[in-house]
Formats: C-alpha cells, sequence, structure tokens
C-alpha cells in the first residue's frame, strides 16, 4: 500500500485519503457496509471530488481492513516500548439475545510523555463466564495486538467487583497473581458509586429498578 501510494499522483492521493476516512467514519460509527457507497454518493453532492472508483460496500470493508492492520500494529510498537503497563478490563452484561454472547473490552494503560493514557486493545468474546473463560479472553486479546508475554509487563488490572474477578481465590486476579505475584488489584470506581447509590436508594419505593 505504502509503494502504491508513493506511485500515485498528490490528485489521487488525496481521493483516497478522503475515501480512507469515509470508511473510518462507517466503523467508528457502527453503520453497515452498504451505506458506504450512499455516503459517498451525499459527499460528492455536496461538491466533494472522490472520484468514480472504489465507491462499493467490498473497498470499504478492504479500507477499514487495512486501518485495522496499521492501527494494531501502531498499539502494538506503543504498548511494548513503554514497559511495564497495566490492563484495565472491563466486562459488559450478558446479553438476553442467544445470538449473542458475552463480550470482554480490553484496555492498556501506558505512560504516554509522563502522563497516564488509555489505549483500546481489542474486544473478545468469553466463551464461558467463569474466571477461567475470562481470563482466557484477556490472554487472548493480549495475543491479538501482538503481545505473547502480556504478564511480564502486567501491573495492575481494573475490573468490576464481581466475584469473578476480585474472587480471593479462584477469580480473575487471583489467577493472574499466580504468574504475576505483584499485581494490583482495583475495583473500578465508577462501579462502585453505582453499588453505593443502588444500596442507598433500595428501601425508596419510587426509585426501586
Amino acid at each position: 500500500m505504502g509503494r502504491v501510494l508513493r506511485n500515485m499522483n498528490s490528485q489521487i492521493q488525496e481521493k483516497l485519503t478522503k475515501l480512507f476516512n469515509s470508511a473510518y467514519f462507517i466503523s467508528k460509527e457502527n453503520l453497515a457496509f452498504a451505506k458506504f457507497p450512499e455516503l459517498c454518493k451525499f459527499q460528492m453532492k455536496n461538491g466533494l471530488d472522490l472520484g468514480e472508483t472504489y465507491l462499493n460496500d467490498h473497498r470499504c470493508k478492504e479500507f477499514i481492513q487495512s486501518i485495522s492492520t496499521v492501527t494494531m500494529n501502531d498499539l502494538h510498537n506503543q504498548i511494548t516500548g513503554r514497559q511495564p503497563f497495566s490492563s484495565l478490563a472491563c466486562l459488559t452484561k450478558q446479553s438476553t439475545s442467544p445470538l449473542l454472547m458475552k463480550t470482554e473490552i480490553v484496555f492498556m494503560r501506558t505512560l504516554e510523555n509522563g502522563l497516564a493514557v488509555n489505549k483500546y486493545a481489542t474486544i473478545q468474546w468469553v466463551e464461558k463466564s467463569d474466571a477461567n473463560g475470562v481470563l482466557a479472553s484477556i490472554v487472548n486479546g493480549f495475543e491479538n495486538i501482538g503481545i505473547n508475554n502480556g504478564k511480564d509487563g502486567l501491573v495492575a488490572i481494573g475490573s468490576n467487583g464481581a466475584s469473578v474477578m476480585t474472587g480471593v481465590k479462584n477469580g480473575v486476579i487471583a489467577k493472574l497473581r499466580q504468574d504475576v505475584s505483584w499485581l494490583i488489584g482495583i475495583h473500578c470506581v465508577a462501579h462502585k458509586l453505582e453499588l453505593a447509590v443502588l444500596d442507598g436508594i433500595k428501601d425508596v419505593q419510587y426509585l426501586r429498578i
């Protein structure tokens, strides 16, 4: 892709840049790839020159895949160059739909210019909603961005206060400490606040959930 771009004239490069930006918007807004041609037509109606090629859903998919590859490589280089790092794992709620599974969203917290920053790493399916299943999804998340020795640089993990995460003997944090004895477990502050509010209003009839 890099060689192709270098051999292109500036006008074609400019059009491709706009198409890549449009494809990124489709992905960012969770829109169907089929919306890409219509989005391009709308922009062209407003006077934007996008050319006459690549204006279909298949090219949109290819653009997004290329963006994903570059983003993952950048994230891997950023994290591996800044050891140690901490992982902030947030568990989504179980869906009532039989077609959807529970997922684990993994963020990485690293230092950037002396400041702590959070980097979205990956989202992983959780095949089984127990500690082993969640732990496997976190490890797979590390490997998904090219970090095969994620436990070596891990210093802390934040999560909700569910027993599957914070259980003293068999929780995810306890299992990680078998390999990372120095690991710091952090109960999400927002989740603590949620639990406190729910506990405070449980006897208020008009606020019962």
